[in-house]
């Protein structure tokens, strides 16, 4: 979604198209990406062992595949978030939760803990999922990381849904696709 409204430092909105389109895969690979697909199941760990009022899974059913919600009104606007969380006490589903991994470099990017001063790419995600999945909150989990890949450092932010952004990206994302993919 960040890419398709110019926010995404990684890909365009012709990337977006191209994948959408199934002109290229949807899963590319760099160090990053590993890095992230291999430390989601800690940082997922982590957050749990921190959170102890959440159940922390991958979806409903507690199985490892990740939930995806579809838009009602637009079969074509998906989500498949990181975990869901929900209470301890009563197994209520609450929020959303992203995980993220990032250089230490990339720390200056990230504002006050507890806060939503992510980066913009990051906050479309989170906005996107809330709306999608209709929670009230997303939280955000993450690592950063050394060159090596060793985690230097920990922090969690907190996404509170804002409808009229989730109806911004949902017209943004209706258009693009009637004008450059359907």
């Amino acid at each position: 979604m960040s890419a398709i409204v110019g926010l995404n430092p990684y890909e365009s909105a012709f990337g977006a198209w191209l994948k959408l389109r199934c002109e290229v895969s949807d899963e590319p690979n760099n160090p990053a990406i590993e890095r992230g697909r291999r430390l989601e199941p800690v940082v997922a760990s982590m957050f749990a062992g921190m959170r102890p009022e959440f159940v922390v899974k991958h979806n409903r059913q507690g199985t490892e595949d990740p939930e995806r919600y579809v838009d009602a009104q637009y079969d074509f606007m998906v989500g498949h978030p990181d975990r869901l969380l929900y209470s301890a006490e009563t197994n209520d589903l609450l929020y959303g939760l992203e995980i993220k991994t990032a250089s230490v470099y990339k720390m200056t990017d990230w504002g006050e803990e507890l806060t939503d001063q992510i980066p913009p790419h990051y906050l479309i995600q989170c906005q996107w999922y809330a709306g999608l999945a209709n929670l009230p909150e997303w939280r955000v989990a993450v690592v950063f990381c050394d060159s090596a890949g060793t985690i230097r450092n920990y922090r969690e932010y907190n996404v509170v849904a804002d409808e009229e952004l989730f109806e911004t990206l949902r017209d943004a994302a209706a258009r693009f696709w009637t004008d450059h993919v359907a």
